[in-house]
C-alpha cells in the first residue's frame, strides 16, 4: 500500500482527534480485520459441456465453498459458459475456470483465463495435456489432476509391498518416448524402493526373465502379479477413504449427489477450495493467483498432509492412494504413496512427479 494510501485510511479512521497511542492501537488493529471483512467475490466459472457429473461436483465444491468463504465476505458464485471465448472478465471480481474435456480444450480454456487474467484450475486434464508446452507451466494455471509422472512414481514407491513382489518386468502400449520416459521412471521407482527390475520392454507382451509382477505403462498405468489379473492403481482419492475428515467429506458428497466421490469429483472440489482458501488469505492488492505461487501457501484437502502448488511446474503435489481390487471385485485403498508421516513430508511430496522440465527447458 502506497504512503498517500495509509493517509487516507489514517484520516478516516481518526477524523479531526488529536493522535495519540490509543488511536494508533485502535488503527493498527482496525486495518487488518477491515482486509479480511471486505467484500470481495469470486466468479467460478465451468467452460463447455463436460459430463454431467463432473458438473455437480463442481456445484458441490462451491456450495461447500460457499459456506466457508461467507463469514469473511467473500462470496462465491458458479456459472457455466458454452465456449471459453463467451467468458468474460468483470471488475473487482476474481475469476477462476474450469473445463475442457480433453487436452485441446483444456488448453484452449487456460488460453482464455491467461487472456482475461483468471486463474485456470487443471481439475481433469493433468499437466501430460501440456508436455513440453511452456504455457503449461504458467503462474495462473494449477494442475489438480495427478500427473502420468505422479502415477508411476507412486505405483513404483508402493506396489513392491503391496503386492509382496520383488521381481519386476516393466512394460509399455507402445515404444513411444514418453511412454519409455515413464517406463524408465517406473524402473528407477521400484528400485528405490528395493526391488529388482528383470526387464523393461518397449512393446506390449510380457515374456523375458523370470518375474513375479508387472508395471505397465499406457493409456492405463497399473501395476499386477505375473498370475493374477486384478490391476493395482495409482488414484487421487477413493470412496472407501475415512482418515482426516474423508468420511465425513464423502458423506456430505454422497448426500449432495447421490454417487460416491471419486477421483475426478475430489479434483473439482479442491479446486475449488484451493482457489477460494487463496482468496481469503491474499493481502491487499494480491491476486488469487499471487497467493497460490507463494511458498508458504497450504490448505488441507483430508489427506493428511498440507497441500501445495509446486512452483516450477503448477502441479498441486499431494499423496496417492493405491487400489486394488478384492476377492469381492470392490477396488479398496491398499497403500498410501508418499506414505504420510515421519520424516519431511514436503519434501516428499515435491518429489513425487517432479521432472526436470516439464514444461519444456525453456520454462
Amino acid at each position: 500500500m502506497r504512503a498517500s494510501s495509509v493517509m487516507l485510511d489514517f484520516r478516516a479512521f481518526l477524523g479531526d482527534r488529536p493522535v495519540d497511542r490509543r488511536a494508533l492501537l485502535r488503527l493498527a488493529l482496525a486495518i487488518p480485520f477491515a482486509r479480511v471483512l471486505a467484500p470481495r467475490r469470486v466468479r467460478v466459472v465451468l467452460v463447455g459441456a463436460p459430463d454431467p457429473s463432473l458438473a455437480d461436483a463442481l456445484a458441490f465444491g462451491v456450495d461447500e465453498a460457499t459456506r466457508s468463504a461467507q463469514p469473511f465476505g467473500v462470496a462465491v458464485a458458479l456459472e457455466r459458459a458454452a465456449d471459453a471465448a463467451a467468458v468474460t472478465a468483470a471488475r473487482d471480481t476474481a475469476l477462476v475456470l474450469f473445463g475442457g474435456d480433453d487436452a485441446a480444450d483444456c488448453r484452449a480454456v487456460a488460453a482464455r483465463a491467461r487472456t482475461l487474467g483468471a486463474v485456470y484450475v487443471d481439475a481433469w486434464c493433468g499437466l501430460d495435456a501440456w508436455t513440453r508446452r511452456a504455457d503449461g507451466c504458467a503462474r495462473a494455471i494449477v494442475h489438480v489432476a495427478p500427473s502420468d509422472a505422479m502415477r508411476v512414481d507412486a505405483l513404483g514407491a508402493g506396489a513392491p509391498e503391496a503386492l509382496r513382489a520383488r521381481r519386476w518386468l516393466v512394460t509399455t502400449a507402445d515404444a513411444s518416448d514418453a511412454q519409455m520416459l515413464l517406463a524408465v521412471r517406473g524402473a528407477r521407482a521400484l528400485g528405490a524402493a528395493g526391488a529388482t527390475v528383470v526387464g523393461l520392454v518397449g512393446q506390449t507382451r510380457t515374456d523375458g526373465a523370470a518375474h513375479d509382477a508387472l508395471l505397465h505403462v499406457g493409456t492405463t498405468i497399473e501395476a499386477r502379479l505375473a498370475d493374477d489379473a486384478r490391476p493395482l492403481r495409482a488414484v487421487g482419492w477413493h470412496a472407501s477413504l475415512e482418515p482426516y475428515g474423508g468420511a465425513q467429506l464423502g458423506d456430505r458428497f454422497r448426500g449432495a449427489v447421490h454417487r460416491p466421490m471419486d477421483e475426478r469429483a475430489w479434483a473439482a472440489w479442491a479446486g475449488v477450495k484451493l482457489v477460494v482458501e487463496a482468496a481469503l488469505r491474499a493481502g491487499a492488492a494480491e491476486s488469487i493467483a499471487q497467493r497460490l505461487a507463494r511458498a508458504d501457501f497450504i490448505f488441507d484437502a483430508h489427506k493428511g498432509v498440507p497441500l501445495f502448488v509446486r512452483a516450477e511446474d503448477r502441479q498441486l503435489v499431494q499423496p496417492l492412494y493405491l487400489v486394488r481390487a478384492g476377492d469381492d471385485g470392490a477396488d479398496t485403498v491398499v497403500a498410501t504413496a508418499p506414505r504420510v508421516g515421519g520424516g519431511d513430508p514436503r519434501a516428499r511430496l515435491a518429489a513425487l512427479g517432479r521432472e526436470p522440465h516439464a514444461c519444456g527447458a525453456g520454462a
